[in-house]
């Protein structure tokens, strides 16, 4: 996955973690790695950018009754 100090994020591990589909152990460890490099703040940046694009193409429907996504 990452990280050594010369490692970066592989780039699928950057575009499951913009989609929040990272398990958590492994995102606290992203996240620990993010506050530090700047080049995998970039690749992050664009995937969210992204995951931004979609979302607003899709966007989720809730339930009213129960106030979930479906």
């Amino acid at each position: 996955m990452i990280i050594g100090k010369m490692s970066h994020i592989r780039i699928d591990t950057v575009e499951r973690y913009a989609m929040g589909r990272l398990p958590e152990p492994r995102t606290a460890a992203v996240e620990e790695h993010l506050l530090v490099c700047e080049n995998c703040q970039r690749k992050l940046s664009v995937f969210d950018g992204f995951v931004e694009e979609l979302r607003a193409c899709y966007p989720m429907k809730t339930s009213v009754a129960f106030g979930a996504a479906y």
